[in-house]
């Protein structure tokens, strides 16, 4: 059921970016590649985030994917993140590659990508909702 629940989640988000997503850019990687945050994706329950990460490596020569789209759970006090799911899309939006099965519960690392997304995701679902 939970392979199910998160299939189903990625499976939204083979779309192009539309009005109602907030991608910030959160990481910029050696090899030109940036990471994104889809500030309006964020589900807080207490101090765990789950929040949807673009990958976007369409500047990267050779690349085997041109953007992977990511369910990440992050918790804000414990400074974990674990990937819940991973799809990976070529050039034309087309899936080539899908994951449901949860990644390692990883502890965040000082520089990594983990901590960049970390630091941004739980000071901004901590910070007040206004409208």
């Amino acid at each position: 059921m939970k392979t199910l629940l998160i299939a189903l989640i990625l499976a939204g988000t083979a779309t192009p970016a539309s009005a109602a997503e907030d991608w910030v850019p959160f990481f910029d990687h050696d090899d030109g590649s940036v990471s994104y945050f889809d500030r309006s994706s964020f589900v807080r329950t207490g101090d765990v985030v789950r929040v949807m990460a673009r990958w976007d490596r369409s500047s990267v020569a050779g690349s085997p994917f041109h953007t992977g789209l990511v369910q990440d759970e992050v918790n804000c006090t414990a400074r974990t993140v674990q990937i819940l799911g991973f799809r990976a899309l070529d050039a034309n939006g087309r899936q080539i590659v899908i994951s449901s099965e949860p990644g390692d519960v990883e502890a965040v690392e000082s520089g990594s990508v983990g901590e960049a997304l970390f630091e941004e995701v739980c000071s901004q679902a901590e910070a007040p909702t206004t409208s």
